[in-house]
């Protein structure tokens, strides 16, 4: 503190705290110089956080402050996880593809109607799974800063379709067609996240060999999963053209779905200190991402026939609404300082 000397008694104050007089704005000596007088206050402040910064940082004897390696191994469990599709459906018997000659397919309002619809949602609990990841930072004293990488996932779910909830007038006309044998279902599987956070972490005081901290962190990661749906129809659906020409097919959706997303997360552990700049790290952690919207996926199949609509050309394709990812983990780590 030698070099922070303030003269406040019979003399100027410095420039860092300038006079409270400020010139009316309209005469002479104050017109024009309101933008100036504002960028120099701003960098005033600036420059006395900075210092107030390097005093703080100053304050901190040189045992305790360093970097640090982290690595660590864990599971976590994923909350319910939302799925909505969404897209433009027709009734099956407008399917032109299930005629001998594709002219004679209807095309009356249902069949040419162009408005996306909800076709059906859900909710998964993908359960547990497992991660694993590594860590670099620097401590000054009881506070340090973080930068953590960190890859989980395993999380997996199957759900029945309820079709009962959709919107989709076209699907509700369908419901007497699926086989009561294998009805038709969803599934989210390798749901899985990669991540890269920044974290501020502070260690709370105490006397023990087990120290405990609470931090907190902001970053990005990448949410992927893959989502299917499976839809079979019974074999005897009726006499009509159309309606022996569906029976027993099936209608397929395999998409990868994925986004990158900004994330938080909140966390609190526990190190015990095992000698030699050795620490064991026992950490529980909330992160969350927001949901995203993969849109236009093109079905694998519709009626066992190329994924098109009834006029059979045009694609089928669908958006897949995937909502907020919460995930609650617990990991084990290892940590050493330098």
């Amino acid at each position: 503190m030698s070099n922070c000397e303030f003269k406040m008694a019979g003399g100027a104050l410095p420039a860092a705290f300038p006079s409270r007089r400020t010139p009316r704005r309209g005469t002479p000596e104050g017109r024009g110089r309101g933008s100036g007088n504002r960028r120099q206050s701003a960098g005033r402040r600036l420059g006395l956080a900075a210092g107030l910064v390097l005093l703080a940082a100053g304050g901190v004897s040189a045992q305790d402050r360093g970097a640090y390696v982290r690595v660590e191994v864990g599971g976590a469990g994923l909350r319910e996880l939302s799925v909505a599709t969404s897209g433009v459906n027709h009734p099956t018997r407008c399917d032109s593809l299930l005629y001998a000659n594709p002219a004679d397919a209807p095309r009356d309002a249902e069949c040419t109607a162009n408005t996306p619809r909800e076709f059906f949602s859900n909710l998964f609990d993908p359960g547990y799974g497992l991660g694993a990841g590594a860590a670099v930072g620097y401590r000054f004293g009881r506070v340090r800063l973080e930068f953590s990488v960190l890859a989980s996932g395993g999380w997996e779910d199957e759900a029945l379709i309820a079709l009962g909830s959709t919107t989709d007038t076209a699907l509700q006309s369908k419901s007497s067609e699926w086989s009561t044998d294998d009805p038709p279902s969803e599934s989210l599987t390798e749901v899985r996240v990669r991540q890269g956070f920044a974290n501020a972490i502070v260690d709370l005081s105490n006397a023990s060999p087990i120290t405990p901290y609470l931090g907190a962190g902001v970053g990005v990661g990448q949410v992927r999963a893959e989502y299917a749906v499976r839809m079979l129809r019974r074999n005897d659906l009726g006499p009509a053209e159309w309606q022996r020409a569906a029976s027993g097919t099936w209608s397929t959706l395999d998409a990868d779905i994925q986004s990158n997303r900004v994330g938080f997360q909140a966390f609190a552990g526990l190190a015990l200190d095992l000698g030699g700049r050795t620490a064991l790290d026992v950490r529980g952690q909330w992160v969350r991402f927001g949901g995203f919207t993969s849109a236009g996926q093109l079905w694998t199949q519709i009626r066992d026939h190329e994924p098109v609509r009834a006029d059979g050309t045009t694609p089928f394709t669908t958006d897949i609404a995937l909502g907020d990812l919460d995930r609650l983990g617990l990991t084990l780590g290892l940590r050493y300082r330098f």
